[in-house]
Formats: structure tokens, sequence, C-alpha cells
């Protein structure tokens, strides 16, 4: 991955660029955590990437996760917007990731490589966070 990507302030919005180049090298196909979802193409598109073919259709799969709100906690009262407001943005920024890792779990027990036209929502309720997380699960072949 490599390109300019925004800096993003939780109060100001977006307020600069920053030039990165990631490289990701993946040493081996065994990962100790019983969680993780290693492996698995996580697609918003709802069509196989090129190269590659639908071999087989597993279904829905889907996932919900519940948190309390940092902006109706108790230190909110003494605490500035800023970091009341960064609070919020970690706890989207934690449950997304969880998601992700749960519903990629769904997939490899239902024995799929990827989850197309996945969708992640988040509600705000009156004291609580509410993260959906929706796909189909799917095993991707590449076309020979």
């Amino acid at each position: 991955i490599q390109g300019w990507f925004p800096v993003y302030d939780t109060m100001r919005g977006i307020c600069g660029e920053l030039q990165l180049t990631i490289y990701i090298q993946h040493i081996m196909d065994f990962n100790p955590v019983e969680d993780s979802a290693v492996g698995v193409k996580v697609l918003s598109s709802s069509v196989p990437p090129e190269n590659y073919f639908v071999s087989e259709l597993f279904g829905l799969v889907d996932e919900l996760l519940v948190e309390d709100d940092p902006e109706y906690n108790w230190q909110d009262s003494f605490r500035s917007s800023r970091s009341s407001n960064d609070a919020r943005q970690l706890l989207f920024l934690v449950m997304d990731g969880k998601l992700r890792r749960q519903i990629g779990r769904k997939v490899t027990d239902s024995g799929g490589n990827a989850l197309l036209a996945y969708q992640t929502h988040f509600d705000l309720e009156d004291n609580f966070i509410v993260a959906r997380g929706i796909g189909t699960c799917v095993c991707l072949s590449p076309i020979l």
C-alpha cells in the first residue's frame, strides 16, 4: 500500500496529508491466536476480484457488538470535548477490528476464505454504541 493519506483531527477534520509506503510480509500460515481470521479476504464489493471466481457459496454471516458510549460516561462532566471525542473515535476503531475478526472467524468455521459485500454500520442508541457487520461467506478460487 502506498500513497497520500489524509491526517484527521477529531475536532477539526482533515488537516493535512501524509505520504506512506507500507510493505507486508506474511511469514507463516499459522496464527496461535484463537480468535484470529488470518487468510480471510474481506471485500466490500459483491463481485469477486479479477482472476478469481466463487467456487462455493456458504451464505450470509453477521455479527453484532454493543459497547457503552464514552460520551455518556460519568467522567465526561470534567473531561474536555477533545478527549471525549478521541475516546469515542478509538472505540469505533476497536469495535470495527473486533467485528471483522469475529466475522472472519465465522467465515473460516464455515469453510470459506472470503467475505463479499461486507458492510459495517454503527448506531448510537441511548448510552450505547451498536456495531453491526454483515457479508456473504464464499470460497474464492483463482482462475487457472
